[in-house]
């Protein structure tokens, strides 16, 4: 787990009016092996103040073939109007939906009746930009000139005022944007969610710190990210497996690729790091000691190709050279890995 104290209370001071948290992440009884949060729970509370379910179907329904990020759905105990400061009852009141797009970015987060909550666009390295049902004119900020473009887009029958997405214009929407406007939330640039459903996943569904901590930074596993810098703070734990650049980030190869392990690239829509790069493929088998992919045609250096193969099953060091043509196993790892 991860213990993290900071000023919950906005007074300026992290002191003994804040409380601690503490952040559950994967293994163990209950826990998640992909190192995935699971919860997070307020000091000696015994009950949690969330929970997420993760995804584990696939994006084709074979199992382990989704993203690591993927996410379903996040339960939140709202005791308290919604602070994250009170006392967890034992319910978990709030419950939200996560859509996410090709490269798995939190895009939009939807409520238990089926409501847009908000949306989140984001720029190439992964600042957010927080959009809400209210803010009709995409500026980040709430104001009367979101109330009369969505008055008139209502009255002209535009779609753009469809805010349930149901293809029709009804009360329903009105009634949605209604709710949005009056919480008047101040969204746009390095804002991610609402302090009211204050979701802290977002760019490749990576943790990010969020408004209550520092917006420019995720916490990817073995490192961290800096959105504003678009890079990691801190070297590779492998060294140079993905280029001489041991804190850039994906080689800025921003479109078709992510590092939810924070240790080598892997192309969007694959299963792991070396999906795409030392040997078998998104959803398919293949045994240790005859791989299907040479390594050379892909231009890898064997220093490279050996951290890959290492990563993809699970980091035991069962690969133990490349011969810049293929991985080739150790004579103490004998048995059929699944990507």
């Amino acid at each position: 787990r991860i213990t993290w104290h900071y000023d919950a209370t906005g007074n300026g001071t992290t002191d003994g009016s804040d409380p601690t948290y503490h952040f559950a992440w994967g293994g163990g009884a209950g826990g998640d092996e992909k190192w995935r949060m699971v919860g997070t729970w307020r000091g000696s509370d015994t009950e949690p103040k969330e929970l997420f379910v993760n995804h584990q179907a696939g994006l084709a329904g074979h199992g382990g073939s989704s993203y690591i990020d993927t996410v379903v759905l996040r339960d939140k105990d709202n005791n308290g109007g919604g602070g994250w400061t009170d006392t967890p009852d034992g319910t978990r009141e709030q419950r939200h939906y996560y859509a996410q797009n090709w490269r798995a970015d939190v895009s939009v987060i939807v409520d238990n009746a089926g409501d847009i909550q908000e949306w989140d666009k984001y720029r190439a390295y992964g600042v957010p930009f927080l959009l809400t049902p209210a803010d009709h004119n995409k500026d980040g900020a709430v104001t009367k000139a979101d109330s009369n473009a969505f008055d008139a887009d209502y009255a002209a029958g535009n779609l753009r005022a469809d805010l349930n997405k149901d293809g029709a214009l009804t009360t329903a929407d009105q009634t949605i944007f209604n709710a949005s406007y009056a919480k008047a939330v101040v969204g746009g640039r390095w804002k991610l969610s609402a302090s009211d459903i204050a979701n802290r996943k977002g760019y490749a569904g990576y943790e990010h710190d969020g408004d209550g901590g520092l917006p420019e930074l995720a916490h990817v596993r073995n490192r961290v990210l800096h959105f504003g810098l678009g890079r990691w703070t801190r070297r590779d734990p492998l060294g140079y497996v993905d280029g001489v650049s041991t804190a850039s980030y994906i080689s800025s190869n921003v479109v078709s690729a992510t590092d939810p392990s924070g240790l080598v690239a892997e192309s969007v829509g694959g299963s792991g790091g070396c999906a795409g790069q030392c040997g078998g493929g998104a959803t398919s088998a293949y045994q240790i000691g005859a791989p299907t992919i040479s390594c050379a045609s892909l231009s890898r250096t064997n220093t490279q190709c050996e951290a890959c193969c290492q990563l993809s099953n699970g980091g035991i060091a069962c690969f133990r050279e490349c011969d810049n043509k293929f991985c080739i196993s150790s004579a103490v790892c004998n048995r059929t890995m699944t990507e």
